[in-house]
């Protein structure tokens, strides 16, 4: 069930990295300053961290339980996050050098391409959410 939840938020930030290049690309397209676009990019989180901050408290929080058990650092728990930390280092990655390959195409081809990258793994994420967790 964590592994679900896990899975669905980053389905989320996948979706939203899909969406920021053609919403970016349709907002310059219009006449906006990239930088402008880059400053209206930060209101999601500000709404989502705004969300988070009234959100209440889990029930067994607020009673007093006792705090969770100590997660002791395994060989193959620092092994998994070695891992996931070079995989998402290769997502940048690729994302990154998509951009500077499609430096000089035209926007809204760069805009696509980059959307799509980013859509893929968005459905990868949620096809795991629902049949891999």
């Amino acid at each position: 069930m964590q592994g679900r939840a896990i899975n669905m938020v980053h389905f989320c930030y996948s979706l939203g990295a899909a969406l920021a290049p053609i919403v970016g690309a349709m907002l310059i397209g219009v006449g906006l300053d990239w930088q402008l676009v880059m400053v209206l990019a930060v209101v999601p989180w500000l709404i989502s961290a705004g969300f988070l901050a009234i959100a209440p408290m889990d029930k067994r929080t607020r009673r007093g339980a006792p705090p969770p058990a100590r997660l002791r650092l395994t060989l193959p728990l620092a092994a998994a996050a070695v891992a996931i930390a070079l995989y998402v280092a290769s997502e940048a990655g690729v994302s990154s050098w998509l951009v500077r390959f499609l430096a000089e195409a035209d926007l809204g081809l760069a805009a696509t391409a980059l959307t799509l990258f980013w859509a893929a793994l968005a459905v990868s994420r949620l096809l795991v959410a629902r049949f891999g967790a």
